[in-house]
């Protein structure tokens, strides 16, 4: 009977000792494991760059998997490259993201989220989407529960939140348009005043051309800016909205207002200063005032030439920008090299299809077509106009910009049919987009007009012309 008491004993000592053994165990892979995850966001504060590397790594590696795979179909590995230039284009945006919801209190499905794209090992941006998802209804049952309490409700909600930013960006980066939509309405119904959410739902909308959806969250974002900082961020993106809904005054005074707000906290020379003295400035050649766009403009090429270098995506911004201006003007012997200088630089910085290098695309092949070199244009307008098609949609403003560029060079090169049928195609999709009365539905109501008078049929022209005046 002492043998077995002693056993049993024996036996429960071991198992306390195993159990205590395993609980050290488990306390420890805990402790290492936010050894690490603290370890990736103290990288990334400190060198985002290296995120961002690993991060087009990542993409870098899946896309030459997907080739191999894809084996002799050339039109696969065609698309397998579209995509991964696509990806790399968001990297950036997507660290912005990450970079603004790093602090001691950020939840911690955002911080091992990120701590999986920061894997050099094991992570990647597929991981970490499959992360986010699986941990949706845990983070929405918390803000659930954080809704009932009162003290830093808005601040601790928001952080809850943090995980659908990223998530939403990662599905932008995938080209999933549908779900970054949906993940950022998501944010903003939770926290409706949240003013990062509202501004980025907003910034979505307006890319995909949402514009009326778009004006009521960015300009609900202004409405809620916490600092002069984000209220000149709401301001700029507000006037880039009402810049392309054509309402270019009020887009001037949106874009003032950022440029001294930023000007009085950052300083002249700082980066987001300049930026807003380009939109100023191209906002203000629209408007038909050349001279003080193209004085803005030199005096902003001075300063990031000598700050950035000659090659910078800001730099070349204004390049594009102040060549725009000078055509313009008639001065098309200093516009022409610098149109030029800025295609192949966003060629270069930015890659063959980011909407960046498009837009120079079209901007020259409309200098060559402006100059009556028809045969320079054609090509342009084409591979613009295939691109945007491809990356956009078929309805997208931009991609139908290109198309009637291209009715524009059929009218001029007398293929009236061909020139006809776009035309008619162009202004339908316009309107129905952009509205009636849009100013690039009535320009393409004029384009059609002078068309119907070089075919000589004039009754269809004069009521073509009336509603454009109209």
């Amino acid at each position: 009977g002492n043998t077995r008491l002693s056993i049993a004993i024996t036996s429960a000592a071991v198992a306390l000792i195993l159990l205590a053994g395993a609980s050290g165990w488990m306390i420890h892979q805990q402790g290492k494991q936010r050894d690490s995850i603290e370890t990736a966001l103290d990288t990334i504060k400190s060198d985002p760059e290296k995120l961002a590397a690993q991060l087009r790594k990542n993409i870098n590696d899946a896309s030459e998997l997907k080739k191999a795979e894809a084996g002799e179909d050339w039109d696969e590995k065609l698309k397998i490259e579209e995509e991964r230039k696509q990806q790399l284009f968001r990297v950036d945006d997507l660290i912005r993201v990450i970079q603004s919801g790093i602090s001691e209190e950020a939840d911690p499905v955002f911080k091992q989220a990120t701590a999986i794209l920061a894997d050099t090992k094991k992570g990647s941006p597929e991981k970490a989407l499959k992360y986010l998802e699986s941990q949706q209804i845990r983070l929405m049952s918390e803000v659930e529960q954080l809704a009932s309490l009162e003290a830093n409700i808005s601040r601790r909600k928001q952080e809850k939140l943090r995980p659908l930013l990223l998530e939403a960006g990662l599905h932008e980066n995938r080209f999933e348009w549908e779900d970054a939509l949906k993940d950022l309405r998501l944010a903003v119904k939770l926290a409706p005043n949240w003013w990062e959410a509202q501004h980025l739902l907003g910034n979505l909308l307006k890319n995909r051309a949402f514009y009326q959806e778009s004006e009521s969250h960015l300009r609900l974002a202004l409405a809620i800016a916490p600092n002069e900082t984000d209220r000149a961020t709401s301001e700029s993106s507000l006037g880039r909205l009402l810049e392309f809904q054509g309402n270019f005054e009020e887009a001037e005074k949106y874009y003032r207002s950022a440029l001294l707000r930023r000007t009085n906290k950052l300083g002249p020379e700082a980066p987001a200063t300049l930026t807003s003295v380009t939109e100023l400035a191209f906002v203000l050649k629209l408007r038909g005032h050349y001279r003080e766009a193209e004085t803005l403009l030199r005096d902003t090429l001075a300063h990031q030439e000598s700050t950035l270098g000659r090659v910078h995506e800001d730099t070349l911004d204004s390049i594009n920008n102040l060549a725009s201006i000078l055509k313009s003007q008639g001065k098309f012997k200093e516009a022409e090299p610098l149109f030029t200088e800025a295609m192949e630089g966003r060629k270069s910085v930015l890659g063959p299809d980011h909407p960046d290098t498009l837009a120079s695309m079209n901007h020259l092949a409309f200098f060559y077509e402006s100059t009556g070199k028809y045969d320079q244009a054609a090509p342009l307008y084409n591979e613009t106009y295939q691109s945007r098609k491809r990356i956009l949609g078929e309805t997208h403003p931009n991609t139908l910009t290109s198309l009637n560029s291209i009715a524009v060079l059929a009218t001029n090169a007398e293929d009236y049919e061909k020139a006809d049928r776009i035309f008619r195609d162009v202004l339908q999709q316009r309107a129905d987009l952009l509205g009636a009365d849009h100013p690039s539905t009535t320009a393409t109501r004029s384009d059609l007009a002078y068309l119907c008078v070089l075919r000589e049929r004039q009754e269809e022209a004069e009521t073509l012309f009336r509603e454009t005046l109209t």
